[in-house]
């Protein structure tokens, strides 16, 4: 923080630092966006998302360009909610559809399995009719068959990225 204020680096104060930086010195977020950052900002639209997994001790909602979500195909973006993954030294922030809680098609879904939350990739089972084949994300889940009912989907997989420390 001392070296963002006083050095100019980094030139760009993080995101997430800047809520929490807000947050701790009891003021508006928007008070600590750069004088040029808000002539950008003025041209440029917004959206601001809600963290899906509500917890008081993170970050609960971001906000990025308009821009990243030309092409997606979701109906409306109050629809929309993010959700992170924390993997060894990498951090993967995940779009979601809300509104898509059952399974439409093969993908990558967002699952909860009481209370917690698991990024898999949902297909037909090649065994059964009846049943989906779920193959989690991370390798802390073994991939297993259920009958579509079963499955509680939290949302649809839109857009991906990731963050390396």
């Amino acid at each position: 923080m001392q070296q963002y204020l006083y050095r100019g680096t980094p030139k760009v104060l993080p995101e997430e630092y800047r809520y929490l930086l807000a947050e701790l010195l009891d003021v508006n977020v928007n008070e600590l966006i750069p004088n040029w950052l808000k002539d950008l900002s003025s041209q440029e639209q917004f959206v601001i998302l809600r963290n899906i997994v509500n917890e008081v001790d993170q970050i609960n909602q971001i906000s990025f360009s308009k821009e990243l979500l030309l092409g997606l195909d979701f109906f409306d973006v109050k629809n929309l909610n993010y959700f992170q993954t924390h993997i060894s030294d990498c951090q993967i922030t995940t779009i979601v559809d809300v509104s898509i809680n059952k399974f439409v098609k093969p993908d990558i879904y967002l699952l909860n399995d009481k209370k917690n939350f698991f990024l898999a990739t949902i297909e037909f089972s090649k065994i059964s009719q009846n049943k989906l084949s779920v193959k989690p994300y991370l390798n802390d889940f073994s991939p297993f068959q259920i009958n579509a009912n079963l499955l509680d989907i939290s949302g649809k997989i839109l857009w991906q990225c990731s963050k390396i420390f």
